[in-house]
């Protein structure tokens, strides 16, 4: 057989190849109109989902906001009365208290043993001090979120005395109070 007749022979698997690629596109373009129009559908159930999605974020801030005046509230009360525990719930490298930067003298401290001892010293002066001024944990009401950022939380409590404001922050996944202070 010579060349051109060669290419000019229908060659038996050839056809039946395309044949098979003709069937794929045509259920191709079959399923395709039954994609689209579910997709249509879709398309209106999208724009209630997303016009849904800012106020569950929002529900969610809320809510975290909520944990941290609890937490807040929690740990004050529990620094308030002198309980050592609450020393877990301070995050001692950034803490300010009052207006002094609490932190920067404890990152100074070179042992563990001291940095405990610090720990436990400040917790029972807060306590001591807090009490001789009159204070009790139980006066203090309205607890609120007085600001809210994606890097804390300001919590606020009002008493007759005046207000105390309690920053809430996370460290390793964790919150912890970084700020405590006081408004006559």
């Amino acid at each position: 057989m010579q060349r051109s007749q060669l290419l000019n022979r229908p060659d038996r698997a050839g056809l039946q190849g395309l044949a098979r690629m003709v069937r794929l596109l045509r259920t191709l373009l079959v399923n395709l109109g039954s994609i689209l129009e579910k997709l249509k559908t879709m398309k209106y159930l999208w724009m209630p989902i997303a016009a849904a999605i800012p106020f569950a974020f929002s529900y969610c801030e809320k809510a975290e906001s909520k944990g941290d005046v609890t937490f807040a509230k929690t740990a004050f009360e529990s620094l308030a009365r002198g309980e050592t525990d609450v020393r877990n719930e301070i995050d001692w490298a950034t803490l300010k208290s009052m207006g002094q930067n609490v932190g920067m003298a404890y990152v100074k401290i070179p042992s563990e043993t001291e940095k405990v001892n610090f720990q436990n010293a400040f917790v029972t002066q807060f306590s001591s001090s807090f009490r001789e001024a009159g204070g009790s944990p139980d006066r203090f009401e309205n607890w609120r979120v007085s600001f809210h950022d994606d890097l804390r939380t300001e919590v606020a409590a009002d008493s007759s005395g005046g207000t105390v404001t309690i920053t809430v922050t996370e460290r390793d996944g964790k919150e912890r109070i970084s700020e405590l202070g006081f408004i006559r």
